[in-house]
C-alpha cells in the first residue's frame, strides 16, 4: 500500500542536519541537567563529558546547513571566542567566592579578568548599533543594584529585630539513650535498649 503522506521514506541529507543539531543541542542540555544533579548523585559525574559530546556534535556539524539553523551555527561559531572567556570567567569567580567569608582573591581577580575581557570581545566584535543598544541596555543596572542593596538592607533590619534565639539545652541521659536506640534498630548493631 503507497503512503500518501511521505513519498519519499528515506530522510535527505537537509533532515539528517537538522536532525544533528537539535539532537546535539538536546545532548548538551542533558549534560547540563546530569551534571545540576550535584555530588550526591553519582550520575553527575556524567553531565560534563555528555554536554561537551553534544557542543562539539554541534559545533563540528557538516556542512549543508540551511535557515535558522545555519544562522544559529554561524553565530556561535562566530562567539566561541568569548563564551569560552565569559564561562570561563564565570566559573573563576564562583570558585573564589567567599564561602563563610573566606574568599580566594587569585582565582576571583582571574574569574573578573576574564568576563570583562568577554565584554570588551562583544563590544569590538559588535557594530556600531549594536553596541549603542547594549549601552542603552547597560543603564539599567544602577536600579537593580539599588533594589538588591534595598532587599539586603531590608534583610538585615528583619534579622536584627528578631534577635538572637538562645542555644537549646543538651539531652538529658534518657533523651540521649532513646535516640541511642532509635539509631541502633535504624541503623543496625548492638545497642543499648531504652
Amino acid at each position: 500500500m503507497k503512503n500518501d503522506m511521505n513519498p519519499n521514506p528515506h530522510p535527505s541529507m537537509m533532515d539528517v542536519h537538522l536532525l544533528q543539531v537539535w539532537g546535539s543541542l538536546l545532548i548538551t542540555l542533558l549534560g547540563i541537567c546530569l551534571h545540576r544533579m550535584g555530588p550526591a548523585f553519582e550520575r553527575s559525574r556524567f553531565g560534563p563529558p555528555i554536554a561537551l559530546l553534544g557542543f562539539a556534535a554541534f559545533v563540528l556539524l557538516p556542512d549543508g546547513l540551511t535557515g535558522p539553523e545555519k544562522a544559529m551555527h554561524d553565530t556561535l561559531l562566530s562567539s566561541l571566542p568569548w563564551i569560552a572567556a565569559a564561562t570561563a570567567g564565570t566559573l573563576l569567580v564562583l570558585r573564589g567566592a567567599p564561602t563563610y567569608w573566606s574568599a580566594k582573591s587569585i582565582p576571583m581577580l582571574l574569574g573578573w579578568a576574564a568576563v570583562s575581557l568577554a565584554w570588551i570581545m562583544i563590544l569590538l566584535d559588535s557594530d556600531s548599533a549594536v553596541a549603542s543598544r547594549l549601552l542603552s541596555d547597560i543603564s539599567v543596572l544602577p536600579g537593580l543594584l539599588l533594589g538588591v542593596i534595598a532587599f539586603a538592607f531590608g534583610v538585615r533590619l528583619a534579622e536584627g529585630f528578631s534577635g538572637a534565639s538562645e542555644e537549646s539545652s543538651p539531652l538529658t541521659v534518657d533523651e540521649g539513650r532513646l535516640v541511642r536506640t532509635i539509631l541502633t534498630r535504624r541503623l543496625g548493631g548492638d545497642g543499648d535498649e531504652y
